[in-house]
């Protein structure tokens, strides 16, 4: 009796130490969530070699000290993983020079982000080298001096340049809207297409009768243009002028000029629009689909 009595205290202290344990290790690895509950309207990224902001104006993001249009969905992207972070548990100090190390947060290696709205810092994120695995990071919050594994790899996110996070958008009109198009080329040929009140297309400046369907058609492919390459305001890139054409839709008007750059192997391509003060790269199929042989139109 006495033997079974003590066999159950026994199990009980057991039972009791791991409670006691696993309590612990729950406290220490429990996800530690950290969120801000005001919107953010600017980011200032601080890397080793390059710093910029995002700044929000209105409905609208624009990045860098140029004020570059920004690609909407990557900045939003980025605001909502600053805005929300899950810490897994605390792996070091940043006071002490072998986690430092370790975690890449020292000054050269790490990146810096601080998070702001209405001019207000609200959050301030020292980021450091992500995790073995590639989805996780090391972070650093406001001052504190604790090193946290976060559920994401901010590292990867926020090794952007400005020119990453650039809209690469030139023209992105309704094609339901358009109305006409008209070409012109260096020889000064003309010749339009367009719309009337009844979505009833005519082509001018040419002698033959439009396939059916096929203006409607063509000008609804002109709506849309993006580019993978800005270059800069004051670029010399040496092009021969191929075609202006202007594209109306609704109360918007693009006005594009298209250039060919002649290679020893092959032709590049590049444009400049009214609608921003950049010139872009174009690509060869893009450039094919605006300038066309009017024959191609016809029945």
């Amino acid at each position: 009796m006495k033997a079974r009595k003590l066999i159950l205290i026994i199990a009980d202290v057991v039972l009791l130490a791991v409670c006691i344990l696993q309590g612990i290790l729950s406290s220490r690895s429990g996800v530690k969530v950290f969120d801000i509950s005001q919107e953010p309207d600017e980011l200032i990224i601080e890397q080793p070699e390059i710093a910029f902001s995002i700044v929000k104006e209105g409905n609208d993001w624009f990045v860098g000290e140029e004020k570059y249009p920004a690609n909407l969905s990557s900045v939003q992207n980025l605001v909502e993983r600053v805005s929300s972070i899950s810490a897994l548990n605390k792996v070091g100090k940043a006071n002490n020079e072998a986690a430092l190390n370790r975690y890449e947060m020292n000054e050269g290696q790490k990146i810096t982000v601080t998070v702001k709205s209405a001019g207000t810092v609200l959050r301030t994120l020292h980021i450091g080298k992500d995790s073995s695995t590639g989805t996780q990071g090391f972070v650093c919050f406001d001052n504190s001096n604790d090193i946290y594994l976060i559920n994401d790899n901010l590292n990867l996110s926020f090794t952007k340049t400005p020119d990453d996070l650039r809209s690469k958008t030139i023209i992105n009109f309704d094609k339901n809207q358009v109305s006409s198009v008209f070409v012109k080329t260096p020889a000064d040929d003309e010749w339009g297409v367009f719309a009337d009140d009844n979505g009833n297309w005519s082509i001018e400046g040419v002698d033959f009768e439009l396939k059916d369907g096929a203006a409607a058609d063509w000008a609804q492919k002109l709506c849309s243009l993006t580019t993978t390459k800005w270059y800069a305001k004051d670029a010399v890139l040496n092009g021969e002028l191929t075609a202006t054409i202007e594209i109306k839709a609704g109360k918007d008007t693009a006005i594009l000029k298209l250039f060919t750059v002649h290679g020893a192997e092959n032709d590049t391509y590049y444009g400049k629009c009214n609608l921003t003060p950049y010139p872009f790269e174009v690509a060869s199929y893009a450039f094919k689909r605006f300038v066309i042989d009017p024959q191609d139109l016809a029945k």
